[in-house]
Parts: structure tokens; sequence; C-alpha cells
């Protein structure tokens, strides 16, 4: 092990008392949380849709797939009690751009509902149980170990680490 690999083990680890939280947590709800500006990415003809969310749907009958499209986006922002428990003001989010709106949707919906979130514009290519077995309580990808990924994660609902993500975001 060289000592670029070493520092990034040691930047990578997870603390006793946090895997102890994961443990706790149960399983990945079988849910996937996507957002567009329409559903009819779910019916729609465009490569993108075919080889990504539709696909999804195809290879993974026992997870239910939800598309919230921009009204929709909007209303779970609204109404989500986290997002005031965290010291968000919901105002700021309503005219916002819809880039911004994601993220914290993203966040909010894991830390209340759990589950998959995945950008829209993902190929996917294996079923979810070739990669998330029933023991997994955390997926965080990381664009080449330097910085985490938005577009994919995973948890099950009231993970302390998302909570504490919205606390320093809002």
């Amino acid at each position: 092990v060289g000592p670029r690999q070493a520092e990034l083990e040691s930047a990578l680890k997870v603390s006793a008392e946090f895997e102890a939280h994961l443990r706790s947590l149960g399983d990945i709800p079988k849910e996937v949380h996507v957002t567009w500006p329409s559903t009819a990415i779910l019916n729609s003809s465009a490569e993108m849709a075919v080889l990504g969310v539709q696909r999804l749907v195809r290879l993974n009958p026992d997870w239910t797939v939800h598309v919230y499209d921009d009204s929709a986006l909007d209303a779970f922002l609204e109404q989500s009690p986290t997002l005031r428990n965290l010291g968000a003001d919901p105002a700021l989010l309503a005219g916002a751009h819809v880039v911004e709106k994601t993220d914290a949707f993203r966040l909010l919906v894991l830390l209340e509902r759990g589950g998959l979130y995945l950008d829209a514009d993902r190929l996917v290519t294996e079923q979810l149980r070739e990669v998330l077995r029933h023991d997994t309580r955390l997926v965080l990808p990381t664009y080449y170990d330097v910085n985490f990924c938005q577009d994919l994660f995973a948890s099950p609902p009231a993970n302390r680490m998302l909570e504490r993500l919205g606390r320093e975001q809002w």
C-alpha cells in the first residue's frame, strides 16, 4: 500500500459508533426515487429513458420506482417536515432553480423514506440485487475517490449522516 492509498483508506474509515448506527437502521427500502420534469420519461422512446429509468423498472420488478415530476418535487419540498426540522426555510426553495431543489430533495427523501436516489440520466445495466445486498446500509459512491457523487446514493431512512448534511447545508 502506497502513501496515497494509505491516506485515502484512513480518510474513508468509518467510526465504530457510526457503523453501529448504520446497522441499527435496517435494510435499504426497495424504493427508487428519480426526478424529471415529467413522468413521461417512463414512456419515452428517447434512448436515455429506455436505457436508464425504463430499464431500471424492467430489471427490478420487486422495487418501486417513484418518478417525481416538477410539481411533485415542489409538493414534497413544501410538505417536508424534515426540511423545517433541519432549520431550513421552505420559502427559500420555492423560487430556487430545479437543480437546487433536486439537491435538497435527494437528501430529504432518503432521510425521510430511505431507498435509492438515482439521476434519470444514469445508464442502468444491472439488477439492484446484484449491487445492493440485504446487509447494505449505505451507498455513497465517490468520483475518483476525490469527492462524493450526488447522482446515485442509497440509505435506510433516519440516517444521522444525512441529517447532519442537511443541518450543515441549511
